[in-house]
């Protein structure tokens, strides 16, 4: 999937963000690696997540896709929608769960795609 136009890469690359932008900018980020009581609150500043298509994360989105709970999901996904979930040896309910709300998300974030190329015409 493509990433939204008004986004600024680096800024969901960990890596390079902490090296290109300072803590305060971070901290209105809601960076994972900055403390939860240095956040500045949702909608506080039209700020730097203003650009997120759907809504403001409540997390920085770079930060959250590299945790290991979400790459579990995210492979336990890929395995479903290709229909062989059902293959791996141990799918717990709670993943399987998981999935389901991942895979509604991603159907969601489809559509506002679909519908923002439809307005541009």
């Amino acid at each position: 999937m493509a990433v939204h136009k008004k986004l600024n890469r680096a800024k969901f690359q960990c890596e390079t963000c902490t090296k290109k932008y300072g803590y305060n900018h971070r901290r209105f980020m809601r960076c994972g690696y900055v403390p939860v009581a240095d956040w500045r609150k949702a909608g506080a500043d039209a700020g730097y997540l203003a650009g997120c298509p759907i809504r403001e994360p409540d997390t920085c989105p770079g930060y959250t896709t590299k945790l290991a709970e979400v790459a579990e999901v995210a492979t336990a996904w890929a395995w479903w929608e290709k229909g062989q979930l059902g293959m791996r040896a141990d799918v717990p309910n709670a993943l399987a769960e998981l999935v389901s709300l991942f895979n509604g998300e991603i159907v969601s974030a489809r559509s506002y795609y679909l519908d923002e190329t439809k307005k541009k015409g």
